[in-house]
């Protein structure tokens, strides 16, 4: 499955320049989507409740913002420049520490091996291999 990765670039483009976008969502889904999918995930007692967070797919850096102001050290990656600027900006923004990088989610060179506690999908894997399954607390959870 290949994804066009120069068009994500031009939505981002798109979605700056729209004060109603948040990133790759509207600012009220992206509030919605907080409240009804990370932060139940985060209740669960299997999840972590601090360390090194790696969000794969991290757009415009709202997801790791959030995770980082619940005291998570939070390093975002997105193949799109575009978001990683706009991440940037919105970190300094929410007055928080977030490492955005520019990368490819399948190659992360720029990424040492065994250096997160934690990685989440922030809605990108499914653009790019299909159904998503993936190992929880060494649970396998399919979404």
């Amino acid at each position: 499955m290949k994804t066009d990765y120069p068009g994500h670039d031009r939505a981002y483009q798109r979605r700056q320049n729209n004060p109603e976008y948040a990133g790759w969502m509207k600012h009220e889904e992206l509030e919605e989507d907080w409240q009804l999918s990370w932060q139940p995930l985060m209740q669960k007692p299997a999840f972590p409740k601090q360390g090194k967070l790696l969000e794969l797919g991290c757009g415009a850096g709202n997801i790791s913002i959030y995770f980082a102001q619940a005291g998570y050290d939070v390093t975002g990656v997105d193949i799109a420049p575009t978001a990683i600027n706009w991440a940037i900006q919105n970190a300094a923004k929410a007055n928080v520490n977030v490492n955005f990088i520019q990368g490819d989610v399948l190659k992360l060179t720029e990424i040492p091996d065994a250096s997160f506690d934690l990685a989440l999908d922030g809605r990108c894997l499914h653009c790019i291999i299909g159904a998503i399954a993936f190992y929880f607390s060494r649970q396998l959870i399919v979404f």
